[in-house]
């Protein structure tokens, strides 16, 4: 009977321990996910600014070259939308794309980047805007 009873204490103990080791594993990972996204939601494409933006024709390659920089409290990375009219004031090209790919642009900091698109004939104008922002 002694041994039954112990039996049954050691698996009961095991039990809650394994309940609160799953439960505490769950409220870790929940609040990293929920930091995350508030770091996202506090950052918006108009925390980042854009400077020295130069567009050149090289061949049929148009490239652009700038720096951005990130205005954010925290690390963030920022898509940003490049568009190039023709003198009537059509769309000649547009690109969105991450001037740093995947990765975190840091607080308060400049980003240089260079991004290359097929160039169209002739004469254009261009703007480049931060168009959204993600965190990896």
């Amino acid at each position: 009977m002694r041994k039954a009873i112990y039996v049954f204490v050691v698996l009961t103990l095991g039990y809650y321990a394994w309940q609160w080791s799953n439960h505490a594993g769950s409220d870790v990972s929940s609040d990293a996910i929920e930091q995350v996204q508030a770091k996202a939601q506090s950052c918006t494409a108009a925390d980042f600014s854009l400077s020295k933006t130069k567009a050149a024709v090289e061949y049929d390659e148009a490239k652009l070259t700038g720096i951005v920089t990130s205005h954010c409290a925290s690390a963030a990375g920022v898509r940003l939308k490049w568009t190039a009219f023709n003198p009537d004031g059509t769309v000649a090209f547009s690109s969105d794309f991450w001037p740093a790919s995947t990765t975190n642009i840091p607080p308060h900091t400049d980003y240089a980047f260079e991004m290359m698109n097929s160039a169209p004939r002739g004469k254009w104008t261009y703007r480049v805007v931060p168009i959204s922002v993600d965190v990896w």
